[in-house]
């Protein structure tokens, strides 16, 4: 147990996941989050905060290779995002967005019409906002992106195939998370996997899109 203020951290503003080293101890658990610290031969740990004593850590060796940056955003299982992790991010439109799309409508044709005279609503009750943890039964799927995560000139990204050119393409992810880094209503997004564990599920993404250029008589 050490305290982390005593440490040099290595990008002391972001948090890491990675893969543990347990070299001659049991593993107990498979990843390690928190911060990242680099003693003086180089060696990488993540330091955790011991919830059990408050104002510990624990300190745990890691892979270098397993190790990925949070993106800030968060699925709709509020579970974080990292790099390397395999996402879908589903559009879908359902009865209840398109009533409250009518309601708003009306709401500001009315403002325009008493000129601003009307009681304005506070953010006060605005209700916090929940994210979509799975499609609901009377969505309408507009699209649906499917493919890994990573950092692209200092931006979260997916990594996937384009619908409509076939080609691989890295996509911003913010456009699809509101302020507070969960998706916005109209998205449902789910972390399914992440390279480390699951490679087979990016394979398949990749290979379908590889058997269906090999398909397209306009490629060969």
């Amino acid at each position: 147990m050490y305290s982390a203020h005593r440490l040099k951290l290595v990008y002391p503003y972001n948090y890491f996941r990675a893969e543990i080293n347990y070299k001659n101890t049991a593993a107990a658990e498979l990843w390690a989050y928190g911060q990242v610290y680099r003693d003086k031969n180089g060696q990488l740990y993540i330091i955790t905060e011991d919830t059990g004593d408050e104002g510990r850590y624990l300190i745990r060796q890691i892979y270098a290779d397993t190790l990925c940056m949070w993106t800030f955003f968060s699925d709709g299982h509020k579970n974080r995002i990292y790099e390397s992790d395999i996402i879908t991010i589903t559009q879908i439109k359902t009865p209840e967005q398109d009533k409250a799309s009518e309601d708003r409508f009306d709401l500001d044709e009315g403002k325009s019409a008493s000129e601003g005279g009307g009681e304005e609503l506070s953010e006060d009750s605005t209700p916090p906002h929940e994210p979509l943890e799975c499609i609901p039964e009377d969505a309408e799927i507009i699209s649906e992106i499917k493919g890994d995560v990573c950092i692209s000139a200092g931006v979260a990204c997916i990594r996937h195939i384009d619908a409509n050119s076939g080609q691989i393409v890295f996509e911003p992810l913010y456009p699809y998370f509101g302020l507070d880094f969960l998706p916005l209503d109209c998205y449902v997004v789910e972390v399914t996997g992440n390279i480390s564990e699951t490679p087979e599920l990016l394979d398949e993404i990749f290979e379908q899109s590889q058997c269906q250029d090999r398909n397209d008589p306009d490629i060969n």
